[in-house]
Formats: structure tokens, C-alpha cells, sequence
């Protein structure tokens, strides 16, 4: 799920870098955000937001509680999630949920 301001994954320069890896993953555009999580939620995934946060839930701990359908909610390299955003979601990261 791509929210409004992400650049457009299908411009050349994008499937070049994703070595065309957005043709294999399939991806929608999202109106609007952070208020499109409620679809996620309906759909009966739990949100996750990455972030560096020492008030985060623990990765382990959060791994442990055996969810079955997660939601990763990623930022941008440089200014990563909105706090509007992570306050829709609990902070985890991916290592944990390998």
C-alpha cells in the first residue's frame, strides 16, 4: 500500500532500482493517509509501525504474541513515520518477525 505523497513505483527509475520487483509484489495506492489503517484493521491485520522509539513495544515481545496477519508500516529514509501514523500503530521492527 502506497499512500499519496510516495513517489510513484512504477517510474522508471523505481522498477530499475527494485531490480522489477514491483511487477511481482502487488501494491495499491492509498487516498488517504493515515486514515486508510482502518482498512487494515477491518481486514483483521494488526498495524505495525518501525521506529527507533525506546518507548516501543520490544521486538521480541511483540513477536511472541503470535499475530497472524501483520501490517508493516514503513517510512522514509530520512524523516520516517509521521507521529499521526505511529500513533495509529505499535513500533516493531522486521528482524523479529522473520
Amino acid at each position: 500500500m502506497v499512500t499519496p505523497a510516495c513517489a510513484d513505483p512504477l517510474y522508471r527509475r523505481s522498477v530499475r532500482t527494485s531490480m522489477g520487483t514491483v511487477f511481482q509484489v502487488p501494491w495499491t495506492r492509498l487516498d488517504d493517509w493515515p486514515g486508510d489503517l482502518t482498512l487494515l484493521h477491518d481486514a483483521g491485520f494488526v498495524t505495525v509501525a518501525l521506529t527507533p522509539d525506546e518507548a516501543a513495544t520490544d521486538i521480541a515481545e511483540f513477536a511472541a504474541a503470535g499475530h497472524e496477519r501483520i501490517a508493516l508500516v514503513l517510512g522514509t529514509e530520512g524523516e520516517g513515520l509521521a507521529e499521526s501514523t505511529v500513533a495509529a500503530a505499535a513500533a516493531v521492527a522486521c528482524y523479529a518477525l522473520r
